[in-house]
């Protein structure tokens, strides 16, 4: 197979390409081997546009067998706390619509202006039902944003919306769907939503965690 890594920033899968470096599974710049199948890491920056942009444009998307996202959530659930790492299978955006004088979302399924059930969209999500691969990690729904929540105001109107709050995983799930790719999404929990407090997150915990999942996954297939 010939696997995509998505990522956001070099940060999200350090230990991976220290252990692919170290281990001597380098090709060449772009590829690395593992178990005869290529293994080609991609960086594409922060949020949903630059991750579907990147993906979309890859110069050999066509070949690609599988791409596998992997990064960092934050978690609007108590029992999904910082540190776990768990599977996304469901992505929609946060404010894809009109804000209210009230402050509240009018989405653009609600205005009428888009049919949410058109593809590659499922009642306005985007559903991972193309991978047959199992990760046996907890499935979970998410949330894409391009500014994370840090304000109580803006967690109100959140929370309950999906387990998990990213920044690419829709931009992911839209290309790949698109593109008629298989693909995995992988996150590290660093954080739970809530008023904005760094002391509290877990980053290197979950980027630890998420890449021992992913690098094991790996040398499954």
């Amino acid at each position: 197979m010939k696997i995509i890594i998505a990522t956001a920033t070099e940060l999200e899968i350090a230990p991976l390409l220290h252990h692919l470096d170290e281990g001597g599974h380098k090709k060449n710049f772009f590829e690395y081997i593992i178990n005869e199948h290529s293994i080609f890491p991609v960086t594409t920056g922060i949020g949903s546009t630059k991750m579907a942009f990147g993906l979309a444009t890859y110069p050999s998307i066509k070949e690609i067998s599988l791409v596998i996202n992997v990064g960092l959530a934050g978690s609007f659930k108590e029992e999904i706390s910082p540190g776990q790492v768990v599977e996304v299978y469901k992505d929609c955006l946060a404010d894809l619509g009109s804000e209210e004088q009230d402050g509240s979302i009018t989405s653009v399924y609600q205005m009428n202006l888009e049919n949410k059930d058109q593809f590659p969209f499922s009642d306005g999500w985007l559903i991972n039902d193309k991978s047959k691969i199992g990760t046996g990690l907890n499935k979970v729904s998410s949330l894409s944003v391009n500014m994370v929540s840090g304000s109580k105001s803006t967690i109100d109107k959140r929370t309950g919306l999906a387990d998990l709050e990213t920044m690419e995983g829709f931009g992911l799930a839209y290309a790949c769907k698109c593109l008629d790719i298989p693909y995995i999404q992988i996150r590290g929990v660093s954080n739970y939503v809530e008023p904005r407090n760094r002391a509290n997150w877990k980053i290197h915990e979950a980027v630890e965690a998420s890449n021992a999942v992913l690098l094991k996954l790996l040398q499954s297939f």
